[in-house]
């Protein structure tokens, strides 16, 4: 990915880096309230010249002096030192235990060294660190040989400032731990979020199809309550969430609309990579919408696992197996749904040959005649890679739809069900992308934005006063009904709704 892909991935994912971050703040303070409390108290020696008579003397014994102290640090840790500590405070512990608990300091190009103690008793840190600093001084002047002999300087230590009772402890440092918790948090949840984008295979967004395919995206379907709760689809003045769906699929009528802005792919097969990615749900719907001011056909090829007629609540029995054996004309199989203009025709019975029927001249017939009656002819189709039924139905339309999930549709199935349409001589029309996270009304705006000066939302703007265009139109003049009885009327049926 590149740098720009990688800011639009943050972007994305700032919501689960922050909640990482403040997880992990929350983790280091609770860590920090469950440890024991540790004090530090700290004595200051401090290590002078003792002799010496000339100025040359004097500089050199500096020097060494500075240099002794460096030395004498690594004294204060040793069991010479420790263990009168322990003898005169009467601690249970040993020169190693207690050598865990001592520190020393010796700053840089001066004759200073803190000594410094550290305990869950803040009394018992500062007597470790001033009998800690009386034992060095002590260990000291025993190795320098006592008092000043002759002009032999001496380096003579003394205590300057003596450890006081701490008031706080040192540790935890509960600001600096919560800190380092946050800042831990949010470079987890930024390489949890960056790892997900790249092991994600899922087409999730237009981005990600626009890495896959040129195919353009000419819808999408937000994933809403309504369409999920398995109640049948209200009408436009229905409630807000059914209102907000049925909006998303007037404005997918328009693309398609401007796909046959002249004259052509009027016949649109419908169909998805894999089961279950909501193609019926979005034959059915897009249909209904199309039937609100045209004469409309949806046709139910799936002659495998047909659902179109169980979604609506029709007669199943009854459909396109049975006019392709000549068993009933298309009149008595087409069912009118409702009042509106739009007609269905089942898949009838499962027959032993689906994929002979489909590709059958009764086939070719059926779909012609379907054409000089409906003004818009939709498809629903089995899925691309299962089954090849889906190339004889959409060669003998004017185009095909693909609804792509963004839930359960990868990469790899994409790109194998666009390979199935072209070897097959199938034009792909565009992509519709099923169940995008959010409502439609967000969806809607948000798209806006994004495209607001691409060809597609201009065209859509031109567009707007006319009717059958997003939003409520003025329903045209039905075309005259088909001769003969329709077929049976379920009362009250409706579009479905669910994945398909």
């Amino acid at each position: 990915m590149e740098a720009n892909t990688y800011i639009a991935v943050l972007r994305k994912g700032w919501k689960y880096i922050a909640a990482c971050g403040v997880l992990g703040a929350l983790i280091a303070l609770a860590f920090s309230f469950a440890m024991t409390p540790q004090y530090r108290a700290t004595t200051t020696l401090y290590f002078s010249l003792q002799g010496g008579d000339s100025t040359s003397q004097i500089l050199e014994g500096s020097t060494f002096a500075q240099n002794q102290v460096q030395s004498f640090a690594l004294l204060a840790d040793k069991p010479a030192v420790l263990q009168p500590v322990i003898d005169e405070l009467g601690l249970a512990l040993t020169p190693e235990q207690l050598s865990k608990q001592v520190s020393t300091n010796a700053q840089i190009e001066t004759v200073l060294l803190d000594v410094s103690a550290t305990s869950p008793n803040p009394t018992q840190a500062a007597a470790i660190a001033n009998s800690t600093a009386r034992s060095l001084t002590a260990a000291i002047d025993k190795l320098e040989g006592g008092a000043t002999s002759g002009n032999v300087p001496r380096v003579r230590s003394s205590i300057v400032a003596e450890a006081q009772v701490p008031l706080e402890p040192y540790s935890p440092n509960k600001k600096l731990n919560a800190l380092g918790g946050l800042a831990l948090g949010l470079v987890i949840g930024a390489t949890g979020v960056v790892l997900r984008a790249l092991l994600d295979t899922k087409v999730r967004d237009e981005e990600r199809v626009h890495s896959v395919t040129t195919t353009p995206v000419i819808g999408s379907v937000a994933q809403d309550t309504w369409l999920d709760s398995g109640k049948k689809t209200a009408d436009t003045s229905g409630d807000r969430g059914q209102s907000q769906g049925l909006e998303a699929f007037r404005r997918l009528r328009s693309s398609v609309e401007y796909l046959g802005y002249d004259g052509g792919n009027r016949m649109i097969a419908v169909s998805s990579p894999s089961p279950g990615d909501g193609k019926s749900t979005v034959a059915i719907n897009l249909a209904r919408a199309f039937a609100e001011n045209s004469r409309v056909l949806l046709i139910d090829t799936d002659l495998r696992k047909p659902s179109v007629g169980a979604k609506l609540g029709l007669e199943e029995a009854v459909g396109l197996s049975g006019v392709l054996i000549n068993q009933y004309g298309l009149d008595e199989a087409v069912q009118r749904l409702g009042r509106g203009n739009l007609d269905v025709l089942a898949s009838g019975d499962v027959p032993p040959n689906p994929a002979e029927l489909l590709g059958s001249p009764a086939m070719a017939r059926l779909l012609e005649m379907a054409r000089e009656r409906y003004e818009w002819v939709f498809l629903d189709t089995p899925p691309l890679l299962p089954v090849s039924d889906p190339a004889l139905v959409g060669k003998q339309a004017d185009g095909m739809l693909v609804v792509v999930n963004t839930k359960a549709t990868t990469v790899q199935h994409l790109k194998q069900a666009l390979r199935i349409l072209e070897m097959t001589g199938v034009q792909c029309l565009g992509l519709i992308l099923n169940r995008v996270p959010g409502s439609s009304t967000d969806y809607y705006y948000r798209r806006e934005e994004q495209s607001a000066d691409g060809p597609l939302a201009r065209i859509q703007r031109t567009r707007s006063g006319k009717a059958g265009i997003a939003g409520q139109s003025a329903p045209i003049p039905a075309m005259p009904a088909p001769t003969g009885s329709p077929g049976p009327v379920p009362s009250g049926a409706e579009p479905p709704t669910g994945p398909a």
